[in-house]
């Protein structure tokens, strides 16, 4: 029998049956949990009728699709104020399937060789045709619309290079950044470059008979000459015609996780049915279908996308790293405009109005008191799960469990949490 339909759901029913390790099942039990009240309840009063509304605590974790809206939005925010009066790239660096096996035991090693090497391969070719630094960030994504594994970097790259001087700003010639067949090359050879150094070095973990993803071929240097003889992908989009486009495009890719409830369509005792895309050949506009998965299958595929704790698959490079646009932003700017026939810097004025823009978008988290209809104030968490829970179920109940433990008699301090805590935005990287 199908049910409404989401994550939480699929991953409770089959969360018995998958083969997690402790890192897997904390996120998994965090997804389960989320908006249930079993983490907390952030407790909201009225200033004019003195109500109060519960609202259950969402798990923030950065693999619940429920709780990225917000952070996607904040980063957003920070990265408009980066931005630049150039056009921006789109470039998807792509490893062949041949390499998945040897994932399982050394995501991280393989995660941040994928990351540094295509940013490397991206800056070195920049300055091979360019004749500055470019400026890129870059997003690691493993999934594909089914959940199959398939690892991948999603970049944004500002159309033009810094000068190495520091002195020149170096615009992309004709809205051409770099060539695809170069690119390709390069990130081929750079990869597995790498690969063979970290296979001497003995960095890799090996792991058979544990199910199918784990088959390590026997020879090393037999998958190294297969995957030299094999063409391996890179695509460089069109320049995005503003700003606006480029970093709102981006932001999806940053804060997206392998699946959102909007795609699950119905679960039942041994299957979920969900929303899938294909790129037929030729065509850029993609084909939605529905597609049915067998239940433990469905789950065992989202765990396989549940990243190395602490792992960061936000990176950002060249001009546009972390410790130095601060500096190299405002300097790009005034080249720009130095070089404009204007002579005027007109960025200030596009942030202005994409910050405008966004916040007209975004919808308050804080609930509106019935009765005033105005918006209520955050005032404190409760932890008490129990007392969560029967507040969510009702008034009666709640009253009658304060009731029986004299709740109401305890001094403030004791019955509540530091009024103090707020809630914060940031996502759980764990």
């Amino acid at each position: 029998m199908s049910q409404h339909a989401s994550l939480a759901k699929v991953l409770a029913r089959a969360k018995n049956q998958l083969v997690l390790n402790d890192h897997q099942r904390k996120v998994v039990n965090r997804i389960i949990k989320c908006g249930t009240g079993e983490l907390g309840s952030a407790i909201y009063a009225c200033g004019g009728c003195n109500s109060e509304e519960w609202v259950p605590c969402s798990c923030r974790d950065r693999h619940c699709g429920r709780c990225l809206g917000d952070a996607s939005t904040q980063w957003l925010k920070k990265r408009i104020n980066e931005t630049l009066p150039v056009p921006y790239f789109h470039v998807v660096f792509t490893l062949p399937h041949n390499l998945n096996d040897l994932f399982p035991g050394n995501e991280t090693l393989l995660y941040n060789m994928a990351l540094t090497v295509a940013n490397e391969t991206m800056i070195n070719q920049i300055k091979r045709r360019l004749g500055g630094e470019g400026g890129i960030i870059s997003v690691l994504h493993t999934w594909t619309s089914e959940l199959h594994y398939h690892v991948h970097v999603h970049m944004i790259v500002a159309g033009g290079a810094l000068g190495d001087d520091g002195k020149t700003w170096i615009p992309v010639k004709n809205g051409y950044l770099v060539p695809d067949k170069t690119l390709r090359i390069s990130w081929r050879r750079n990869f597995l470059l790498e690969l063979k150094n970290g296979y001497k070095a003995n960095k890799f973990v090996y792991r058979s008979g544990f199910n199918d993803y784990f088959d390590i071929p026997d020879n090393f240097y037999d998958t190294i000459d297969v995957l030299f003889r094999k063409e391996w992908i890179v695509t460089v989009g069109k320049p995005s015609p503003t700003m606006e486009m480029a970093m709102s495009y981006l932001s999806r890719y940053i804060y997206k996780t392998a699946i959102s409830d909007s795609r699950i369509i119905g679960i039942t005792d041994d299957s979920v049915t969900i929303k899938a895309r294909k790129y037929p050949k030729g065509q850029k506009k993609p084909v939605w279908y529905t597609t049915k998965i067998d239940l433990i299958k469905f789950g065992q595929r989202f765990v396989r996308h549940i990243l190395p704790k602490g792992f960061q698959r936000i990176r950002y490079s060249g001009f546009l790293g972390a410790n130095r646009k601060k500096e190299t932003i405002p300097k790009i700017r005034d080249l720009i405009a130095d070089q404009s026939n204007s002579g005027i810097d007109k960025t200030p004025e596009l942030i202005e109005r994409m910050l405008a823009s966004l916040n007209k978008s975004v919808i308050s988290t804080d609930p509106n008191c019935n009765t005033c209809k105005v918006p209520m104030k955050f005032q404190r968490f409760e932890r008490d799960q129990e007392l969560v829970k029967l507040k969510l179920a009702g008034a009666a109940a709640l009253q009658d469990y304060r009731n029986f433990y004299d709740l109401d008699s305890l001094p403030k301090s004791e019955g509540v949490i530091d009024v103090n805590i707020r809630l914060s935005s940031e996502v759980n990287t764990s």
